[in-house]
């Protein structure tokens, strides 16, 4: 069983990499 702590940290890096690669998308969606 995994920690909460490492599945948040996980979740966090996923994100933060989802988000550097999908950038353009979204500044163009938020608008």
């Amino acid at each position: 069983m995994v920690s909460k702590e490492f599945v948040d940290d996980v979740r966090y890096r996923l994100a933060n990499m989802v988000r550097s690669n999908l950038l353009p998308q979204t500044k163009r969606w938020a608008h």
